[in-house]
């Protein structure tokens, strides 16, 4: 299928900065506008949906709350039969006929003085009921919830009596306990029938045309509604996940409508205060936007082309005359040639920038000019210095060939040694550099050291696996020299050794470990600068080139005491690497 003519490149190129802008508002702004707004409603309507959610959220946590405080009010008052002596008669075997009026006075003086009460009942162990009201349904409704409320333990229960006889203009809710003596045996039970003012009045505060509430068991059971007429006596509860109950859900009714469900649980008694909102009434609202986005939209598409004119004025048409002397001034002398100013704001300072841009490539030649010579320059000096090592190196290699001709192997040794210690210092394949190198050098220095010394051994245990295993250069040898200078006090401690321990599992680890003098650790630590002619940079240095170059889970760790010697361990990540040759260094 062949492209339409103003979506092919050559037509792109063929035309201006003008035709292009054009064509992008038309493709990214007036467009998207009209395809945007046909979801505006359905964003509306989400909005309302998340509105209207919160807030039945909001709403429901209220009613919760004041309608938990009015049952905890009610639990409370009902600790009445506690408080006037009626659990210490009960307690008793047998009733005398005043201690039975005195039960019957007190139930009747407490009960109607709670508020919301109308009935109340005490049955004793005998089974005997002392009744305050005229609602004796309440303890024949009773009886099959006996058990439970003895299970209670003295915790108080509630029950609606609608749940058995059906639901009414009004519900009447019936707090029942057992009530214990001090050894928590089982005297009686108290009933105490509630008006259902404490729901009527918390969900009355709330006046709401796109909402219906109800009060439902855990079940689903409606006890109240706020829709005067009943229009079901059940209750699809199934999505409050109690997990979920801090947020609302939208879901599909028995009878096929669809509502956001916003519920708030009573922990008290496992009942949901429920808010209802039918998805008809937010689409009315949302549809009710179409008007003032049409006229939206006029203003918008008016709007846009008053912005294109003002664009072309100040925008494109200036930046048509910058073109056209950028253009001129490419075919002149790059010193000579100046842009005149045009356009206006930015557009002009645009034009003054590149002027001075002229100015300063000649500054930044020139820079770059002496740059360049003074680089090749430092490349001189460095020939130059690496001359230096070379020449020490065959010097060296002179001395040794001249002591072997007059057989004498200790110089040839120690120049050998001296020599292999310099070349490894002046090395600059770090990359390549080995366990063994680095093993290799503090041999090397040890034939040294042993010649001025002449009281120590160097033993060194090492798995073969660790052969190249790369290391950092000179990672060992400072803590040799640390054991051979003071460990071992330069030379008065007689025969002795260091041991040098290499091995590798998942990590490497170095031992290095001397029989010298010791010293104390924290107080190394806390006076790290000079003492008794030397310093601690060298172990400083490894510490800090550990740190750096393998991260702070790595490291060097030193424990020593006065008299007991010292020892270093390392731990180090294993890396491998090709093994580099040095043995056969020339000049």
């Amino acid at each position: 299928m062949k492209k339409p003519a103003f979506l092919t490149k050559d037509w792109f190129s063929r035309h201006g900065i003008t035709t292009r802008i054009v064509l992008l508002f038309l493709v990214l702004v007036i467009i998207p506008f009209f395809v945007m707004a046909a979801f505006v409603v359905g964003i509306f309507r989400d909005y309302n949906i998340t509105a209207l959610g919160n807030s039945a959220m909001d709403s429901m946590a209220s009613v919760g709350y004041q309608i938990s405080g009015e049952l905890k009010n009610r639990m409370e008052s009902s600790l009445f039969a506690y408080y006037n002596d009626i659990v210490e008669l009960l307690s008793g075997e047998t009733l005398t006929e005043s201690e039975e009026k005195l039960i019957e006075k007190r139930l009747n003086s407490s009960v109607y003085s709670i508020e919301g009460a109308v009935a109340g009942a005490i049955i004793d162990r005998n089974g005997k009921v002392y009744r305050v009201g005229n609602d004796a349904m309440a303890v024949s409704f009773m009886e099959e919830h006996r058990e439970e409320v003895l299970a209670a333990g003295g915790r108080c229960c509630w029950y609606v009596m609608s749940r058995v006889y059906g639901r009414s203009e009004k519900n009447s809710y019936i707090l029942a306990r057992s009530l214990n003596n001090k050894e928590m045996q089982h005297v009686g039970f108290l009933y105490m029938v509630m008006s259902d003012s404490l729901v009527q009045d918390a969900f009355g505060q709330l006046q709401s045309d796109e909402a219906v509430r109800y009060l439902t068991d855990s079940e689903g059971r409606i006890l109240y509604s706020s829709r005067k007429e009943a229009d079901r006596d059940h209750l699809d509860i199934s999505v409050l996940d109690e997990k979920k109950i801090t947020d609302y859900h939208l879901t599909t009714l028995e009878d096929g409508r669809k509502v956001i469900l916003a519920g708030r649980r009573i922990a008290t008694t496992g009942w949901y205060c429920i808010s209802v909102i039918e998805m008809s009434y937010i689409m009315q609202r949302a549809l009710a936007l179409l008007r003032p986005l049409l006229f939206i939209a006029i203003i918008y598409v008016v709007f846009l082309f008053i912005m294109l004119y003002m664009l072309r004025k100040y925008v494109f048409r200036p930046l048509g005359t910058l073109k056209k002397a950028m253009d001129q001034y490419a075919q002149g002398t790059l010193d000579s040639m100046q842009i005149q100013a045009v356009g206006e704001g930015e557009l002009r300072s645009l034009s003054r920038h590149f002027n001075n841009m002229i100015s300063r490539i000649d500054v930044l030649m020139e820079d770059y000019r002496m740059e360049a010579e003074e680089k090749n320059r430092q490349k001189l000096r460095v020939l130059s210095a690496q001359l230096t090592p070379h020449f020490i190196y065959n010097a060296l290699n002179t001395i040794k060939w001249v002591a072997v001709l007059n057989h004498q192997e200790n110089i040839q040794k120690l120049i050998e040694s001296l020599s292999y210690v310099l070349m490894n210092a002046a090395r600059d394949d770090e990359a390549g550099y080995c366990v063994e190198d680095e093993l290799k050098l503090v041999e090397n220095y040890a034939v040294i050291q042993k010649a001025r010394f002449m009281n120590f051994e160097l033993v060194i245990e090492k798995d073969e696996n660790c052969r190249n295993c790369r290391i950092r250069k000179f990672l060992l040898q400072p803590i040799i020299e640390n054991a051979v200078v003071h460990g071992l006090g330069r030379g008065k401690i007689k025969n002795t050794e260091i041991k040098v321990k290499v091995w590798a599992d998942e990590e490497l680890h170095i031992l290095v470990e001397d029989r010298g003098v010791g010293f104390d650790v924290e107080e190394w630590r806390r006076k790290p600068g000079k003492k008794e002619e030397h310093t601690n940079i060298g172990i400083h240095n490894v510490e800090e080139m550990i740190h750096m170059e393998y991260g702070e889970n790595y490291g060097m760790w030193i424990e020593s005491r006065p008299g007991e010697g010292t020892r270093v361990t390392y731990l180090l990540p294993v890396v491998r690497g090709k093994k580099h040759d040095t043995d056969n260094y020339s000049g």
